[in-house]
């Protein structure tokens, strides 16, 4: 499936309250749910975690989030010199 997205950063370690290593993709309020569904369905184990960018550092890694697959705990304290 081909989605317009833009691909962002990609770490092979952890960064800022992220435990392991991740890639950044940035999605259209408008494509959001078709962009879901197929990771729902394609994602083969992978951890997804997607957030809000309200410009809320904290909201959007806590109350604005959602997961599929394993939820590993995120290093918060790195975002509260953020805030």
């Amino acid at each position: 499936a081909a989605f317009p997205l833009a691909v962002g950063h990609m770490h092979d370690r952890p960064v800022g309250p992220h435990p392991t290593g991740s890639c950044q993709l940035t999605v259209m309020p408008e494509h959001f749910g078709d962009v879901i569904a197929w990771l729902m369905l394609n994602r083969q184990g992978l951890t997804i975690f997607t957030h809000a960018d309200t410009g809320d550092v904290m909201a959007d890694h806590t109350a604005h989030t959602m997961w599929m697959g394993s939820m590993p705990e995120l290093d918060l304290d790195v975002l509260r010199g953020l805030v």
